[in-house]
């Protein structure tokens, strides 16, 4: 016969197992030595913008010293410059000539929404500097690679390879 304890310690792990089991899976893949993924983008290189761009907040911690940024299309830089108020909480400007280091190519596979590739880089210069930036919704996708994540290139619109260190 079961005692009380163990029939709540029954139920605790089988709502654990169900919420553990159940619902959407992601998992990341650091695959910057990958030769499967035959970008343009090159590890520890540095590039500059183009332009200035709306980047919004992705990720932040309160136990790391800078946050990360993805700069995307929408909404648009004069968007957010003629309407800070609306968007200075989680979008910043990246000014044109900030200068990003290529860190890693971060595979993210999620069971509900797909696999996806992300460029990440870390400013070196400007008023940024530090902060990471995913460049991945810069970047110029040209179909799926070997890893059935997009491959993306450089986009020379918004990014072009520097000598600059």
């Amino acid at each position: 016969m079961a005692t009380q304890r163990q029939t709540w310690l029954f139920s605790v792990l089988l709502l654990a197992f169900a919420l553990f089991g159940s619902g959407c899976r992601t998992t990341h893949q650091d695959i910057t030595t990958s030769q499967q993924y035959p970008t343009d983008y090159v590890i520890g290189d540095i590039y500059c913008t183009q332009q200035g761009l709306a980047a919004q907040r992705v990720e932040h911690s309160w136990f790391r010293s800078y946050d990360t940024f993805a700069p995307a299309l929408s909404p648009t830089l004069l968007e957010v410059q003629s309407q800070p108020e609306r968007w200075t909480r989680n979008y910043v400007i990246v000014p044109a000539h900030t200068f990003v280091q290529i860190k890693r190519f971060d595979l993210e596979k999620n069971d509900e929404n797909g696999i996806f590739m992300w460029i990440r880089g870390r400013v070196t210069r400007g008023p940024l500097i530090n902060q990471e930036l995913m460049l991945s919704f810069i970047s110029r996708n040209t179909g799926p690679s070997a890893l059935r994540a997009d491959l993306l290139l450089v986009d020379t619109n918004f990014l072009e390879r520097t000598e600059y260190k």
